[in-house]
């Protein structure tokens, strides 16, 4: 029931005009349609998981969204969302959420996020996405910063290491005080998805391409 309603909901929102219209529209209606399929509305059940949402975006939900679009869990909130790509700069991609929050992401490697809170400001992952893709063991070097709890940018460097570990490859970084690991899932020499730092206080943020 939920996946019929679903695939009606998302063609209808591709006859809209504009396309940040069309992800707003079908991001809140997979959402919406999946609490009422859980027996309830907005206020009467919790937020759709990770697994509900997945279990939900079938073929034909996919091949209907209007624009690339992600699953995104935000692990220091707990919030999923659908975010849907909106500008493309050189190898940088730029997603908007539902809530008009947005991640940017290098080659698929994480860059930036704003307005999910203490956000990422700015990460150089040069080294890290030429070794991730090359899918080799070395060691390298990246530096990231966000935002603190008085509104300050705090910039740090790490040292990580580099490692294919089955079918997937790690990313384990230290710094003084601060240590993290991102894992990489690639296809095709592309990330489909991972599990990416984005700072000490929002944590990881969980991301799988939908289309």
């Amino acid at each position: 029931m939920i996946r019929a309603v679903l695939l009606m909901t998302v063609l209808t929102a591709c006859n809209i005009g504009n396309r940040q219209a069309e992800g707003d529209g079908v991001t809140r209606i997979v959402t919406d349609r999946i609490r009422a399929g859980l027996g309830g509305g907005e206020d009467a059940t919790p937020p759709p998981t990770v697994a509900q949402v997945r279990a939900a975006l079938t073929p034909e939900v996919r091949a209907a969204l209007p624009a690339p679009t992600l699953l995104v869990q935000v692990e220091g909130t707990g919030g999923v969302s659908l975010p849907q790509r909106i500008t493309v700069n050189g190898a940088t991609e730029t997603y908007l959420t539902e809530d008009d929050s947005t991640l940017a992401f290098r080659d698929g490697m994480l860059v930036g996020t704003r307005g999910i809170g203490f956000d990422l400001m700015a990460a150089d992952v040069a080294e890290a996405s030429a070794a991730i893709r090359a899918g080799r063991t070395t060691r390298i070097t990246r530096t990231m910063s966000w935002l603190d709890g008085t509104g300050a940018i705090v910039r740090r460097g790490f040292t990580c290491g580099i490692q294919p570990v089955g079918g997937r490859i790690t990313e384990t970084c230290n710094a003084i005080g601060l240590a993290f690991e991102n894992d990489y899932v690639i296809r095709g020499g592309n990330i489909v998805a991972s599990r990416q730092w984005s700072g000490p206080v929002q944590g990881h943020i969980r991301i799988e391409r939908v289309n």
